[in-house]
């Protein structure tokens, strides 16, 4: 302490940092940030240290926060509508890098901090559609790991990374996380292979999702909700019948089955046997059962005892599955067909 304002003090997570802001004269604006160092918990604080111009400026830097491995520190930059920055080192020992600004925005945005994993940012901010004045709000802290945009995480970005090994490319640069370390290797791979891990779990999303489509098929078809079971379908969809494939939409779709669904009703039981997903696209098969009555009177016909399908499911724009290709036959005699 001095006799100037010392404010908003942090310190790391060894306990052998403590960074704060002050006024005290000798500094490159209105409040600068300055840290004090201990060689151990036990011993007195040393000096405290300036963090020099790559930091501090002619504004107010304020509200420093460290990270849990002491090389990321945050801190606002100005007031009242403040902006979080962001610097890194490669080291204790090395000095901090240039600033990088978050975002800005109307809003202000103010004392930070980083959970001890690392995770999450919360924040101070008078940002619109808060419960008042200033509220406290939380951002998860997520490393951009689709390289090359292609709304996967797969072998081509392992391919990118690995045409950046061993140099300070900022694209790769990940971990350990949130903002790296200043060189593509393993640390990088490592976090990586942690999104490939999850793109993994997200195809068993994607073929229960499938499934549920097929499902709502049966579904559909037993409620006479012809409605429903055209919505499952893409847009342009393809059928085919025995002879040759035939293109044709939704439209297509209702006529050719709006007869069915008017005069009959359904008992459709599906049984999957296998579904696989490959990219944007689901591959099912197994069997099913179809039986039909007429509305106006008559007996249950028993139309595909044992028919097996095979359907290819697209995934769309909104993350959904609908059916593309469509693929059945029914091994009845020719007599009841």
């Amino acid at each position: 302490n001095s006799s100037a304002n010392e404010g908003t003090p942090e310190i790391s997570s060894d306990g052998l940092e403590l960074y704060f802001e002050s006024d005290r004269p000798g500094g490159y604006g209105l409040d600068d940030i300055y840290v004090t160092t201990r060689a151990t918990t036990e011993d007195d604080w040393g000096t405290p240290v300036n963090l020099g111009p790559t930091i501090n400026s002619s504004l107010w830097e304020h509200c420093p926060t460290i990270s849990a491995d002491g090389l990321t520190l945050l801190f606002d930059l100005d007031i009242p509508a403040g902006d979080l920055m962001v610097t890194r080192r490669a080291t204790k020992d090395d000095d901090w890098g240039e600033p990088v600004n978050l975002g800005h925005s109307a809003s202000g945005h103010w004392a930070s901090d980083i959970s001890a994993d690392d995770s999450t940012l919360y924040f101070t901010s008078d940002h619109d559609g808060g419960q008042g004045g200033s509220d406290i709000w939380q951002v998860p802290i997520i490393p951009v790991v689709d390289f090359n945009g292609d709304g996967r995480v797969d072998t081509a970005d392992i391919s990118i990374m690995a045409g950046y090994w061993h140099t300070d490319e900022p694209l790769c640069d990940i971990g350990p996380t949130p903002l790296g370390d200043g060189i593509v290797d393993a640390q990088d791979l490592l976090v990586l292979t942690e999104y490939l891990a999850k793109e993994k779990v997200d195809v068993e999303a994607d073929i229960a999702a499938i499934e549920e489509v097929l499902n709502q098929y049966a579904v559909s078809a037993n409620a006479g909700d012809l409605e429903l079971w055209l919505s499952l379908h893409a847009d342009d969809v393809v059928k085919m019948p025995p002879d040759a494939p035939a293109i044709f939409g939704k439209e297509d779709l209702r006529a050719n089955f709006k007869p069915a669904f008017d005069n009959f009703n359904t008992i459709c039981v599906i049984y999957p046997e296998e579904t696989q997903v490959d990219g944007d696209l689901g591959f099912a098969r197994g069997t099913y059962t179809l039986s039909i009555t007429p509305k106006a009177g008559g007996e249950t016909i028993s139309v595909m005892p044992d028919g097996k399908y095979l359907t290819i499911c697209k995934r769309q724009a909104d993350g959904s599955w609908k059916i593309s290709h469509d693929c059945y036959n029914s091994n009845v005699p020719p007599t009841q067909e």
